[in-house]
């Protein structure tokens, strides 16, 4: 999703959402907002993230069938 159509989901000023999105701004209003525009509950967006564990070195080649 871009950050255009959740700003116009959610409700919120693409220039604020940007602002969100670099850590300079955010309030409870805001959050309540994200939340209603991806329908997802203010709770999922608090919890910790999680990371898929990195593979280090070069992708495998495919196999020649």
């Amino acid at each position: 999703m871009t950050q255009e159509a959740l700003a116009e989901r959610s409700g919120i000023d693409l220039r604020y959402l940007q602002q969100i999105e670099r850590g300079k701004k955010m309030s409870i209003d805001a959050l309540l907002a994200i939340a209603n525009g991806l329908e997802v509950s203010p709770a999922h967006l608090l919890r910790p993230a999680t990371m898929p564990e990195v593979e280090r070195g070069r992708p495998r080649k495919a196999a020649k069938g």
